[in-house]
């Protein structure tokens, strides 16, 4: 594992000039930001595994809302790292968001998913539908009739990335419950599964974010509207993820050894989450395709999510930090509130979305709700709101909607711990410690 995590530093540094040029007030010549950067990553490493590990194993309990308040303090707190440092540290920022866009890809193997007796497509649409309709519909519908707001098309993008956000349904806190409490059965994998389908859909989604309000390149011949230059966006995702995805798997019919595997792989983030964002797209949204298409057609695709799922907590731990450094706290008071309500529609969303499925999914009938326990957002919605920071920061809405989402975020782990817990002893066979102490209870 130590030679993965130096690998990823190397990555990391060797991509520096190639996205420098793109991001803006980058001084190649400055060492301060790499060195800090060296030591983001050294430090990810030693608490991966070291403080993660000891919380997993002790109890379950994997988040990452420390390293958020660590990149708070040294990014707004302190002025460590002002505005100008944390924009040099875009090449750390696309390839980590780029990675678990295609993690998220990869995830989605049809074959593997169609496989299973119980059906997770219908449950997942369902959960996402209820959480759309409270965290992004239903607000949308409200501030239309409230005068002296801004347009509806200039809040939708932001209402987009408030949604995505709340649709995304970690993985990571389920498998650590898992391990901790030896959780056995095909309830774990139904809620791994439709775990999966959910931040998909979530993925999906914060694509549409990236296709509004952008203009056609100059060479188009064709003259479009609103509406259709978002189609055409939304395409060029789609084209550019899918030939990408064409090219690599055929690149990866050879057997690599690991290392060299890993390489390759961090070369695939490297290039295509560079080439996303240069062209202003969504490194997330772009790897997401690139790894579904490698997914379903190529026979390496499972030990290419193996090797990503072996870095997937340094970058995490990269991610947060981050998160936290490009807090602005000089934003209006009542955004600090902003988040409960966004807290509370996201949980009732869910809650609602488990609710229905429960009656209408045959397959979820010998389960209790599973809502509740898809509230974590993890890495992934870490990796949406840095991806949607970097685009809207200069926006009037930008670094409010920005605190909205982080603080979110941290209070979503934190009750999702519980919610996931509860619901694993209650659908799965686990240790006989555990329901001992529930019994108890």
């Amino acid at each position: 594992m130590v030679h993965r995590i130096a690998l990823l530093a190397a990555g990391l540094l060797i991509s520096w000039p190639s996205f420098a040029l793109a991001s803006e007030g980058a001084k190649q010549d400055s060492l301060r930001p790499v060195l800090i950067l060296l030591g983001v990553v050294t430090f990810a490493y030693l608490v991966a595994h070291v403080a993660s590990e000891w919380l997993q194993k002790h109890f379950g309990f994997v988040t990452g809302v420390e390293y958020m308040v660590v990149g708070a303090i040294l990014g707004p707190g302190i002025g460590l790292l002002s505005r100008d440092m944390t924009g040099m540290f875009v090449p750390a920022i696309v390839l980590g968001t780029g990675s678990l866009g295609l993690l998220t890809g990869l995830q989605l193997n049809l074959r593997r998913l169609l496989a299973f007796r119980r059906g997770a497509f219908m449950p997942a649409a369902l959960i996402s539908l209820a959480t759309l309709l409270f965290v992004g519909i239903i607000p949308l519908v409200i501030l239309f009739y409230i005068p002296n707001i801004p347009p509806w098309t200039r809040l939708l993008p932001h209402l987009l990335a408030i949604a995505a956000v709340g649709l995304v349904a970690d993985q990571s806190m389920i498998r650590s419950l898992v391990g901790y409490l030896h959780a056995r059965g095909d309830g774990v994998h139904y809620l791994l599964r439709v775990a999966r389908i959910s931040s998909s859909i979530a993925v999906v989604v914060f694509g549409v974010l990236f296709c509004l309000n952008k203009p056609i390149l100059t060479f188009f011949p064709i003259p479009l509207g609103t509406w259709s230059a978002g189609g055409f966006w939304f395409i060029s995702h789609l084209a550019l993820g899918g030939v990408l995805g064409l090219v690599f798997a055929a690149f990866l019919l050879r057997d690599y050894e690991d290392d060299k595997l890993l390489a390759v792989l961090m070369g695939i983030v490297m290039f295509t989450s560079g080439l996303a964002f240069y062209l202003q797209l969504s490194p997330v949204f772009v790897n997401f395709v690139l790894g579904l298409v490698l997914s379903n057609i190529n026979r390496q695709s499972e030990r290419v999510e193996q090797m990503l799922l072996g870095v997937e907590r340094p970058l995490y731990i990269v991610l947060f930090f981050f998160a936290g450094a490009y807090l602005q706290f000089d934003v209006p008071w009542w955004a600090y509130g902003g988040f409960v309500v966004f807290l509370i529609l996201r949980v009732f969303g869910r809650s609602l979305g488990g609710f229905v499925t429960s009656r209408a999914a045959p397959a979820t009938r010998d389960y209790p709700p599973m809502g509740a326990a898809l509230l974590a957002p993890g890495g992934l919605s870490v990796a949406m709101a840095l991806d949607y920071f970097e685009v809207y920061h200069n926006t009037e809405w930008g670094p409010t909607v920005y605190l909205t989402l982080v603080l979110t975020i941290i209070s979503s782990e934190i009750i999702a711990h519980r919610a996931t817990r509860r619901w694993l002893i209650d659908a799965t066979d686990v240790a006989t410690e555990y329901t001992s102490k529930k019994e108890a209870s």
